[in-house]
């Protein structure tokens, strides 16, 4: 008869509780163990990331679509528009392949504020405004556009711990486009660019006392539907002569692009020119390459 194996006994698996508590030295109820002084750094540091995910995403943390076949050496901070569906930006800015795979997408979501000039009483919106919509000139509240700029400038700063500022680009859809242009041109460090979907330039009539002297040498791409109700060309248009008239300096970097049969959407042809645009403006960073040591070679002997 054989003998009976003995029955081997493994260890069980911590589970991600006792993992966290390890590393936070919480002994699971919410307790810090004040005696260690790595335990008190690191629920100090995971205190401070929540603060600040509180303070630059009041709308809910950002959607993010991480850089794909590539190492990620870009980002593309993206608003969406009103009462657009953010899950279908994240569909329409991958699988229609609009951004190169070694950019990084950060798509934020607008809080709700309260909003008089469109239904019910707090919706998702970046500022508020009124006389939006079917053609009419949008009128904006200054404070809350101010108040939503100085958060762009903080989400902004925050990514470039990740890349360089030369390597960030803010884009946006209706209003969210509105926002990047004041936003971005209202920050005081130059951009890799700026993307205005079917949007308007804010306060274009004050654009000398909010713009930034640095801001002009960032590159602009507006894309404007020629059909578009909503916002009409003509305002994407006003815009564009603002901001050659009033930025010196501008014009070389601007781009305005107008789609005929498009209405207040994006069309395949546009998401072909972003893609281009995006190539164009952060490409993919190279890696360095190392420089070969010179060879040399004996002379022969006579």
């Amino acid at each position: 008869m054989r003998p009976r194996r003995r029955p081997v006994t493994r260890p069980k698996q911590r589970t991600a509780q006792a993992k966290k508590s390890q590393q936070t030295g919480d002994d699971g109820d919410g307790v810090v163990n004040l005696d260690d002084p790595e335990a008190v750094a690191a629920a100090y540091e995971e205190y401070r990331k929540a603060l600040i995910s509180q303070q630059l995403y009041p709308g809910g943390a950002p959607i993010v679509v991480e850089a794909t076949r590539r190492k990620h050496s870009a980002t593309l901070i993206f608003l969406h528009g009103i009462f657009n569906a953010v899950e279908e930006w994240k569909r329409l800015l991958t699988v229609t392949r609009a951004r190169p795979g070694h950019i990084r997408i950060v798509i934020l979501q607008a809080p709700k504020i309260t909003a008089r000039w469109y239904m019910g009483p707090k919706d998702p919106s970046w500022f508020k405004v009124k006389d939006y919509g079917k053609g009419k000139t949008p009128v904006e509240d200054e404070a809350s556009l101010k108040e939503a700029a100085t958060l762009m400038h903080g989400v902004i700063g925050e990514e470039s711990a990740r890349v360089p500022l030369s390597r960030i680009v803010l884009a946006g859809f209706g209003q969210g486009a509105a926002l990047a242009l004041y936003a971005g041109l209202s920050y005081t460090n130059t951009l890799a660019g700026i993307l205005a979907l079917s949007g308007w330039l804010p306060f274009a009539d004050k654009i000398g006392s909010w713009c930034s002297a640095e801001s002009h040498g960032t590159p602009i791409l507006q894309c404007h539907g020629g059909k578009d109700d909503v916002i009409p060309p003509d305002k994407g248009k006003l815009s564009y002569d603002a901001l050659i008239a009033n930025c010196p300096g501008s014009a070389n970097h601007l781009e305005l692009r107008i789609y005929p049969d498009v209405g207040h959407h994006l069309s395949l042809f546009e998401l072909h020119d972003i893609r281009q645009w995006l190539e164009k403006r952060i490409p993919v960073a190279l890696p360095h390459t190392r420089t070969r040591k010179a060879t040399h070679t004996r002379a022969s002997r006579p």
